[in-house]
């Protein structure tokens, strides 16, 4: 407005004051699967019972047939930027990564009505309608939204027993607090390059990148994960697989600073 104001002072947007620290995952939540001595073991039976239990109830749906198969897993909120929904189309459409591993996905609510959110609401139905269309009962677990972090941290943990791995699928993350949660508890991880993932995450080499926009090459580069675990006992614990801690004890001392 000339004329009318004049600035005489202001705020120094580079007071210390306005320092944005991102995210860590705490160390005595959130840590190796192998150091046993230190494992929530308390949770297992829930976590059994939350990944494997027949019958439906308000804390999860679906079932899993074959509880010998590694798992994929994924966390998230329900909404179209995260991009489960995708996750599981994925998974649906890839024949050889549905014979290779089961999907365990924890999400949101599964009945529209306990939702307020419209965008939740539809994707709460996209689930339904995906799991119908795939006839994925048998090979998917979807759990509601969980809330107690050492519990999670456990979760991930049990997940990785299973030589399974995570998969974040978002269109966009600004962080990927999830993708340093699994990488720190030494789960192999699969997430987005679109964000802050692409810069924790050294493709095939601390972890991999996946395309949210490319729905095929997204799944087989999983399946191909998953294929050579299974051709090479041993491959799930070589550095490519694992190597992702390395990347993490620095990402935890930076973020310490």
């Amino acid at each position: 407005m000339p004329a009318l104001c004049r600035v005489v002072s202001g705020i120094n947007v580079f007071d210390p004051k306005f320092n944005i620290a991102a995210p860590g995952a705490e160390q005595a939540v959130y840590f190796p699967f192998t150091e046993k001595n230190k494992r929530f073991t308390s949770f297992h039976p829930a976590i059994e019972e939350l990944l494997y239990a027949n019958k439906d109830n308000n804390e999860h749906i679906g079932f899993l047939v074959d509880k010998k198969k590694p798992i994929i897993f994924s966390m998230a909120r329900l909404d179209m930027v995260k991009n489960i929904t995708g996750l599981v189309e994925w998974y649906g459409k890839n024949k050889r990564l549905r014979n290779l591993a089961n999907l365990v996905v924890v999400a949101g609510f599964f009945d529209p009505s306990k939702s307020k959110d419209r965008e939740e609401i539809a994707e709460i139905n996209k689930m339904h309608t995906l799991i119908e269309k795939y006839q994925l009962k048998g090979q998917i677990r979807w759990i509601a939204a969980q809330t107690d972090r050492y519990r999670n941290g456990e979760l991930y943990r049990c997940i990785a027993d299973t030589k399974g791995a995570f998969v974040q699928p978002a269109f966009y993350e600004a962080f990927g607090l999830t993708v340093i949660e699994a990488m720190n508890c030494r789960l192999p991880t699969f997430a987005t390059n679109q964000g802050g993932p692409a810069e924790i995450i050294v493709d095939g080499v601390s972890g991999f990148h996946v395309d949210p926009n490319n729905d095929d090459e997204s799944s087989n580069k999983v399946a191909d994960f998953f294929e050579k675990c299974k051709v090479d006992a041993e491959y799930w614990n070589k550095e490519e697989a694992i190597t992702c801690v390395l990347f993490l004890s620095l990402s935890m001392h930076l973020i310490s600073k």
